[in-house]
């Protein structure tokens, strides 16, 4: 097995508090497994517990990612109706300005034919006919 000194007492201490390693000094140090080991390793308990732990980590992220994503999928849908709906009020406003110009305008000239109704003759409205050579 490749690893440094601290990953091996890091994975036997484990081992050895579960009872399925054994320390031995005799002519060298070294591990032994023992019977509760290797029940473990037929079982594959330590494999399997490898698989829960990246399900486990797979289901955090999904249930952090998930909400998320549909908390910045509603944000975006919220400014997408709210600009379409400010740029149909804006059209709307146009719309109305436009109407309200027409209509001003359509009141200054009933205003000015009033005005000239109630007073026929004005300086600027007498004019002299070309073919007769008469004043209006």
């Amino acid at each position: 097995m490749k690893c440094n000194r601290f990953e091996l007492e890091k994975i036997s201490s484990e081992l050895y508090q579960n009872k399925e390693i054994g320390y031995y000094d005799y002519d060298f140090k070294g591990l032994y497994i023992e019977e509760k080991g290797v029940a473990s390793y037929s079982n594959k308990k330590y494999y399997s517990l490898f698989i829960n732990w990246i399900t486990d980590s797979i289901k955090l992220g999904v249930q952090i990612f998930i909400p998320v994503l549909s908390l910045l999928i509603a944000y975006m849908a919220l400014s997408l109706k709210l600009k379409n709906t400010n740029i149909e009020n804006e059209r709307r406003i146009i719309h109305l300005e436009n109407k309200l110009k027409y209509f001003e305008k359509q009141v200054k000239e009933l205003d000015a034919r009033l005005e000239a109704s109630q007073n026929p003759i004005k300086l600027n409205s007498i004019r002299k006919d070309k073919t007769t050579g008469r004043f209006n």
